[in-house]
């Protein structure tokens, strides 16, 4: 930092003279109160000389002697002490001699900005140079840190100008308003990008002039002074709630727009041009005289009942989701919801049709893992907005890939603010966790995730049906995507969040315990989820009934809550406490196949067929895969090789089967990845790309796989059988 920049940056004295501790203080007490106001900025690059000067402003070498020795050798330890100990007092000393003889800073040639004519200048003893076609004039300053658990703290204050504009083209100046931190002044490439973003802007100079031109504008009065939330949803400022949204805020107890209160994003992304979130807007009559029943009497009836029950009672909790997330012990997050089905079965057309009504815009698009945004940044910006992502396809993805998206699933269920990292993506403070609805043909296959999703089973038949069910769902789907206003989640956010936490945890733990008599053996936060989808349905139902829907017309009654449990158990199968596993049922339809059909179809078992008992000293690379990854395969001297493709063609055509080896192999890799912990227990020893004669099987543990019935089929393995 140069010795002009740090002369201008450095507090003046004129601020230390309005805020007296004494009405008449000595010139020892007066220069002790301005050791912190001057000295607090000090940084260890800069130079101690201008804020020396700063501190002795207006202070003759008479009146400073005047003060006895001792209290001197204070004052001067005091800036030792607020410099951090870089400059030693006798280098104080020696600075303050220079300063009143007048040899310090002979050659210094301080730098001014100046407006004149709608332009500003930097001017010195010697030249005026053009800096800008603009002057700046405040407007309001924001700055506040959030009340909000895990809402994130403001660190730098927002600036609001008028910027206006003189070109000799206009006879009337231009004025548009522009938003800048204190960073923005940082260099002229900074300074430059942030006032193009208004439009182009002429502006010149060097660092050190921007330096100052910013220590200009940021020390004009600012006539008003307003809280800043970087949240996007529900936020507590000063012990009220409100309902924050890049277009407005609103207050939760009275629905009333504020000005008070503004959002200042605090990272690089910006949601409103990121995600498109262009219904975020509230009118309280319109909404609860119009948009609310409309939704009322749609949402319910625009895919297959039971999808939407599931679905929809877990997007209605999610305005309250920071009351589930605290509940430790139980909850201790929120889930984030799995829609999966195969292709063509309309996972996309009701994505898409929702996210309107979520807030975003209406030709918003479903992002993608690893697309355009990084994902870490991409669920970080709210509580209370969801985020979609389309296209969950773990088996396509490399191991890191995988395992970051994994990772981010687990990471963010929670509330907490830890930072996380792994080898995909940068370490990263999670400030705030977006829930996130994920679409794909197949659900995670790590255990730790499988507890923290919601999984919604999507019919592929239903919407392609001609039954009377499907043809309403595709009427009320069509009115759906194209009714006009669907600015309808700021009002149902403001709605829920003025429900009191009593009453929604009074009716979350009956549920739960409805829960827990039907399904004794469920897992207790299975139990935590299907209460969290039955809270949000109930208060749908009492929406209805406060805006005078009928329940008729919604689509569901109390009976019908009572259905989730069993629903999320059947698409999880958790009654004992277990998941459904593919892999399972494959090799249990191979055994059957085996026993029925044989090879009598095709050469299927036997030596250097497409199932076979393999001795493993016949190879003594034991790897698999594109990098020669270990296989799992310890002392055993013999192994079971399955050409995975070729196998699974064989049971789908003889059997009526729909494996798929692309959901298969991220299953496979789990067993794996188990194995390796404890090899003595390992089923799957080598995934995929276990070479044997330039063929790629997947290896089994011969015992284990024995055990699943394989021994009945022995006697069709000609040579090398057990």
């Amino acid at each position: 930092m140069t010795v002009e920049n740090v002369v201008a940056t450095a507090p003046s004295l004129q601020v230390v003279k309005q805020h007296p501790q004494k009405s008449n203080p000595t010139l020892e007490e007066e220069l002790k109160q301005r050791i912190p106001q001057v000295f607090d900025g000090y940084q260890k690059e800069d130079l101690v000389e201008p804020f020396v000067v700063r501190w002795l402003e207006g202070v003759s070498r008479e009146d400073y002697e005047k003060i006895d020795i001792v209290n001197r050798i204070k004052l001067t330890h005091s800036v030792e002490k607020y410099t951090g100990g870089r400059v030693s007092r006798k280098t104080i000393d020696s600075i303050i001699d220079k300063y009143f003889e007048g040899t310090l800073f002979k050659n210094f040639n301080p730098k001014t900005i100046v407006e004149k004519d709608g332009h500003t200048f930097v001017q010195d003893r010697r030249t005026t140079k053009f800096l800008s076609n603009f002057v700046l004039e405040p407007e309001y300053m924001v700055t506040r840190s959030s009340d909000t658990n895990g809402g994130g703290n403001i660190h730098e204050n927002l600036y609001c100008f008028q910027m206006i504009v003189r070109n000799n083209n206009f006879d009337e100046p231009q004025v548009s308003k522009i938003m800048l931190r204190a960073s923005d002044f940082d260099s002229l490439k900074v300074f430059q990008e942030a006032t193009q973003k208004v439009g182009g802007r002429i502006v010149t100079g060097t660092q050190d002039t921007i330096a100052e031109f910013g220590v200009h504008v940021l020390n004009k009065p600012f006539p008003t002074v307003k809280y800043g939330s970087n949240v996007i949803g529900l936020d507590i400022i000063e012990g009220r709630k409100y309902f924050v949204t890049p277009h407005a805020v609103y207050d939760v107890e009275t629905g009333n727009e504020v000005n008070h209160v503004v959002h200042m994003p605090e990272n690089d992304i910006n949601p409103v041009t990121e995600y498109k979130l262009g219904n975020l807007k509230y009118d309280p009559v319109k909404w609860r005289e119009q948009i609310a029943p409309f939704v009322l009497r749609h949402i319910m009836k625009i895919q297959k009942k039971d999808t939407m029950l599931l679905l929809a009672g877990w997007l209605a909790a999610i305005p309250v989701e920071h009351v589930f997330r605290k509940m430790t012990g139980e909850l201790s997050g929120f889930p984030h919801a799995m829609i999966t089905g195969m292709n063509g079965g309309g996972k996309t057309v009701l994505a898409t049709s929702l996210l309107p009504y979520l807030g975003y815009s209406n030709d918003a698009e479903l992002l993608n893992f690893g697309g355009k945004v990084a994902n870490i940044q991409s669920i970080d910006w709210s509580y209370n907005i969801i985020v979609i992502f389309d296209e969950y396809r773990p088996n396509e993805w490399s191991e890191n890939e995988r395992k970051g998206v994994e990772r981010l699933i687990r990471e963010s269920y929670g509330r907490s603010e830890d930072r996380k990292s792994n080898t995909s993506y940068n370490v990263r403070k999670f400030v705030r966790k977006n829930p996130m609805m994920m679409l794909g043909q197949m659900t995670t296959s790590d255990d730790a995730n499988s507890e923290r999703i919601i999984q919604i089973y999507l019919d592929p038949n239903f919407m392609n049906s001609n039954s009377p069910e499907a043809e309403e769902a595709k009427r009320h789907s069509r009115e759906f995507r194209d009714y006009k206003d669907k600015n309808f989640w700021v009002g149902f956010c403001l709605w829920m969040a003025k429900q009191s936490e009593e009453e929604l945890l009074r009716v979350y733990h009956d549920f739960k315990n409805e829960v827990v008599e039907l399904f004794p053996d469920m897992k207790d936060r299975v139990r935590c989820f299907c209460a969290v989808v039955m809270t949000g349905l109930h208060f749908i139902e009492k929406l209805a009934e406060e805006l005078g829907v009928p329940m008729e017309e919604v689509g569901y009654n109390a009976s019908n809550i009572m259905l989730v449990p069993h629903m999320i158990a059947e698409n999880r199968s958790v009654t004992q406490g277990e998941t459904t596993d593919i892999l399972e049922e494959f090799l249990d339809d191979l055994v059957t196949f085996g026993m029925t059909h044989g090879n009598t179809k095709s050469a299927v078992f036997g030596k250097n067929r497409l199932v076979q008992v393999y001795p493993t000293y016949l190879k003594n690379k034991h790897t698999w895969g594109k990098h020669d990854e270990p296989a799992n395969i310890g002392n055993r001297k013999k192994v079971i090789l399955v050409k995975l493709d070729a196998v699974i063609n064989e049971v789908n055509n003889w059997m009526n089967k729909h494996y798929d080896e692309k959901l298969l192999n991220p299953v496979l890799k789990s067993y794996y990845d188990a194995g390796l912990e404890n090899p003595n227990d390992a089923l799957v020893l080598a995934p995929n790309g276990y070479r044997v004669n330039g063929i790629r099987y997947t290896v089994f543990d011969c015992d284990k796989l024995c055990e699943r019935g394989f021994r009945k089929i022995y006697e069709l393995w000609s040579e090398g059988q057990a």
